[in-house]
């Protein structure tokens, strides 16, 4: 890569043991890249690109191989451009938002929304009160993540759907299904990340943020106090509720990733693990593509979220076969 043309979503000064530097967050033609500029090369913050400019950076270090998806800048490697130099083709493949698919959206909601896979009706009609309660615009366009796994417009509801189906899957494994309750591990799969549309959103050039409520509270919380809202107009036991409350309280696994709880049933367990494979393959996947798109080539492995992925032949065959 020769050079790189993008739009500057904005500036960031961060502050590590071995100095300061700026991060210019770009949204290019393909995805996102973090430029780096150190201060040592930079010390007068007011000649670096502002948000809303478009940038080209032409004298840089590649980084694009790593899971940061950086370029080190080097001093003067960049310089702002005007809009109107840039050809119409460009503007619109870098403004374009990622989006899924009206038939994957589909896919997923009829999952979700489908009465059939639950024994108690009651627990249904609370899952469905609970998602009636937002609005179904921003439900259509949250994304899972700001970055690394469905981090695209619909997202989220792509991400509740491949967790209920794999917390299915899962269910219908089991030694002995007297054990547990598939209602609650269903009602819980589909309502674990809805407090999402909460805290994240995505504006109309495909920009990604999460709320500082994300980051204070999370998103964990907004999702129970959805469910202790439509407890009040659409109750069902104070057993299932609770036990569904805790699924939603614990699939992240233990609080070092964010769970109010561990998980302390079987359900909730089940739950966990599939949203941990879920969030996981998407992550794969978003790594399988950005080197493909980037002519990358498939490295043996590569380390994620602190988890390291070997490369399997069929990872190998499907990254072969992507165009």
């Amino acid at each position: 890569m020769n050079k790189i043309i993008g739009l500057v979503y904005g500036v960031e000064d961060r502050k590590t043991k071995f100095g300061g530097f700026f991060q210019i967050i770009l949204k290019t033609e393909l995805q996102l890249i973090k430029c780096v500029f150190w201060t040592n090369d930079h010390q007068n913050s007011d000649i670096l690109p502002k948000k809303g400019e478009f940038v080209e950076v032409f004298d840089f270090k590649d980084q694009l191989d790593t899971q940061y998806l950086n370029v080190i800048v080097n001093k003067n490697g960049f310089k702002i451009i005007e809009k109107a130099t840039l050809s119409q083709d460009l503007i619109e493949k870098i403004y374009n938002v990622k989006k899924a698919s009206t038939e994957d959206l589909k896919k997923a909601y009829n999952l979700i929304t489908d009465s059939s896979i639950y024994k108690n009706q009651d627990v249904y009609k609370f899952v469905m009160a609970c998602y009636a309660s937002v609005d179904k615009e921003t439900l259509l366009k949250c994304p899972a993540a700001t970055s690394v796994h469905h981090n695209y417009s619909g997202g989220l509801l792509i991400h509740t759907g491949e967790v209920l189906q794999i917390a299915k899957s899962m269910t219908n494994g089991f030694p002995n299904l007297k054990l547990i309750n598939s209602d609650l591990i269903h009602g819980g799969a589909s309502l674990h990340d809805l407090g999402k549309t909460n805290t994240y959103k995505i504006n109309e050039i495909g920009q990604i943020s999460s709320s500082v409520e994300e980051k204070t509270l999370g998103h964990i919380y907004f999702s129970l106090k959805i469910m202790e809202s439509v407890q009040k107009t659409h109750p069902i036991s104070n057993e299932l509720f609770n036990e569904l409350m805790h699924i939603v309280a614990s699939h992240h696994g233990s609080p070092e990733f964010g769970a109010i709880k561990t998980p302390a049933t079987l359900e909730a367990i089940i739950v966990s693990q599939a949203d941990f494979l879920g969030s996981r393959l998407g992550i794969i996947d978003t790594k399988i593509q950005t080197l493909k798109e980037q002519k990358h080539q498939l490295e043996d492995d590569w380390k994620q979220y602190g988890d390291y992925y070997a490369v399997t032949s069929s990872i190998r065959s499907v990254f072969n076969s992507r165009p």
